[in-house]
């Protein structure tokens, strides 16, 4: 059944509701008093939607206790909003921020896709408006309540998520077999230590197409692809080129075959997109043209047609998997386009850096930790990060000596506890984990924790002078690690990069978003798929880089990198906690994300202002 309402007819505010004691749940499943329907809506109507309330209420409560068996929603386009209320924005720009591209038109980007998202803005609702709690990507299925709510703002109808918000039906669809979901590219794996895996371009000029060419097709954007002759043709021509179709009619699409790639769901095309090869000419730099990497802007990547853009040797993308089509072999990418294979080199290599969570030993359970024999003390708030590879855990016996009880692998993060003690004339410093260690072993954390710390906060410390992170919950270490933030040249603004320091709130989070920029001494850069994504400040974020193993030094454009692993394992800790399937969430005025402290020494501060482009 098809309910239609008016926009906040049938709604109580953001967030994912409970069921609690008192009123009556809306058609959202917030809480209303029994007398809270509107005093003008017809009398069928507050009855349906106090039913739906219900019903709401009943899903949520079998999907909390995993017997909900309900379907399942699937993103159509390949970013999907979720709004807090069955509603876009009045204004595009309201909210998140992240309706347009950088550089497009808002009304030009259609409500349900958010494409590009243009950083900087905290998630604030005008009242009573509606504003994005996230989004879920192609190839994502959400839990969904199955009754939809049409209104003028989506006549598909809006459908609730059982985790919270309202997923436009022009975007999403119930059927996995539909058209517009059935080929898209496989969900992120949010098991391993990246969501993708993941190729880098092997020339310039590397074109990434809207869907498979033939041969033909494919000259006009790649000329060095010459077709073999045949010896035995009579008339010139290749027996190979007569395998492949000439180029369809302007405005003629194809019919999708199986398996191939095709083009980014998007709820329709446009002649500026079209997916056919145009009958215009192709500029030189289209065609291939090889050009200086140090004259050519991002700008000058952008495509057409099905051409979508092109990539600069080292530019990576996420990779979805190879398959052969049009006698050819193609990688596939993550958002459904298609490269040659050749193109593309594999990055078989991920960092074996990482940090670790601290682990406090519990006698009552038997850990492994508290087996050397060692008292088990409340720690004082120091975090320490093992930085030799020849630290060991130690034992202070009844004659007041240590003794050496495991190898204690470097990079381990510690809470220490209690006063040093100094034995043999070596100091050691006592743990929660229930061992002692010597000090000398040891990198000790000096955070910067902020004066209103609540009791259980959590918050993350980045030390900019010895590139170390430190997560705590209140005032104990629960993870440390080492970083990689921006490269500091204070004497040449050119090559300087600098991490902002302050006090931030992480605003969005991401599975996976590009980042790329133009920066005046390095060229162009572009990643597509960063993983795991915490942005704390405008382009600044927390994220993870699997394409250099040097943590603990400066190496970036201004964004703090981590291992992949470490990023991982952050990401799924702060918050805004992500909810099941989706890609992205935002903060909300109501829900902060965790705090992150940035301090550097003196020394290090310059007046050099930050680079305004995405950073990495």
């Amino acid at each position: 059944m098809l309910l239609a309402v008016s926009p906040f007819g049938c709604t109580g505010g953001p967030g994912r509701a409970r069921v609690d004691e008192g009123g009556a749940l809306d058609a959202t499943g917030h809480e209303h008093p029994p007398d809270a329907v509107a005093k003008d809506a017809p009398d069928e109507i507050a009855l349906a939607l106090a039913e739906r309330g219900r019903e709401i209420g009943r899903a949520r409560q079998a999907y909390d206790a995993g017997t909900w068996e309900g379907g399942d929603l699937f993103a159509a386009a390949m970013r999907t909003s979720v709004m807090s209320a069955p509603a876009w924005p009045d204004d595009p720009d309201a909210g998140d921020g992240t309706s347009a591209t950088e550089g497009t038109s808002p009304a030009r980007v259609e409500h349900g896709q958010i494409q590009r998202p243009r950083r900087g803005q905290s998630i604030e609702a005008r009242e009573g408006g509606a504003h994005r709690l996230g989004y879920i990507r192609h190839g994502s299925h959400v839990a969904f309540f199955p009754a939809p709510l049409a209104n003028e703002d989506c006549p598909d109808g809006w459908y609730e998520l059982l985790e919270g918000g309202f997923v436009c039906g022009k975007y999403a669809s119930p059927d996995p077999k539909a058209p517009s979901v059935k080929f898209a590219a496989n969900p992120p794996n949010l098991t391993e230590s990246t969501p993708y895996k993941y190729g880098y371009a092997v020339a310039n000029n590397t074109p990434v197409y809207r869907r498979v060419l033939s041969l033909h097709d494919r000259q006009k954007y790649e000329p060095e692809l010459i077709p073999v002759p045949d010896a035995g043709a009579g008339d010139g021509t290749s027996a190979l080129d007569s395998m492949f179709s000439a180029p369809p009619e302007r405005g003629q699409g194809q019919r999708p075959i199986r398996g191939q790639p095709q083009a980014d769901a998007g709820g329709g095309s446009s002649t500026e997109d079209n997916d056919t090869p145009s009958d215009e000419p192709v500029s030189e730099h289209e065609k291939g043209a090889p050009r200086d990497a140090g004259l050519v802007k991002l700008g000058d990547l952008k495509g057409r047609g099905v051409l979508v853009r092109r990539m600069m040797k080292g530019f990576y993308v996420a990779l979805d998997r190879s398959f052969n089509a049009a006698h050819a072999r193609w990688w596939r990418t993550s958002e459904g386009f298609a490269i040659p294979y050749e193109k593309i080199a594999l990055q078989s290599w991920t960092p074996d850096f990482h940090g670790s969570w601290v682990k406090v030993a519990d006698t009552s359970k038997g850990d492994e930790d508290a087996g050397d024999g060692g008292d088990v003390v409340e720690g004082n708030g120091t975090a320490a990060l093992v930085n030799s590879g020849f630290a060991a855990r130690f034992l202070l016996n009844e004659k007041g000596k240590m003794k050496v009880t495991a190898p204690l692998p470097k990079w381990t993060a510690l809470e220490l506890a209690g006063d040093p003690k100094t034995v043999d004339g070596v100091v050691f410093d006592a743990t929660t984990s229930g061992f002692w260690v010597r000090h000398f072993d040891l990198m000790v954390a000096t955070p910067e924790p902020p004066p209103d710390l609540a009791d259980d906060e959590k918050w993350i410390d980045v030390d900019l002078g010895r590139q170390f992170l430190v997560a705590f919950a209140g005032k104990h270490p629960v993870y440390a690690t080492r970083v990689s933030s921006g490269r500091r040249y204070p004497w040449d603004p050119t090559h300087d990069h600098p991490t902002p320091t302050g006090t931030f709130h992480i605003y969005e989070k991401h599975i996976s978003t590009t980042m790329d920029g133009d920066v005046a001494t390095d060229g162009p850069y572009s990643i597509e798929d960063v993983p795991w994504v915490m942005y704390f400040q405008g382009s600044y974020a927390l994220h993870g880089a699997f394409w250099h193993n040097l943590f603990g030094s400066t190496r970036s454009h201004g964004c703090v990198n981590l291992s992949p692993v470490d990023a991982r394992e952050l990401f799924f800790w702060v918050e805004p906690a992500l909810p099941k399937g989706w890609h992205g969430v935002f903060q909300t005025s109501g829900h902060p994300g965790t705090r992150v402290v940035i301090h550097e020494p003196a020394a290090l501060r310059s007046k050099g202002a930050p680079p305004s482009t995405h950073t990495r």
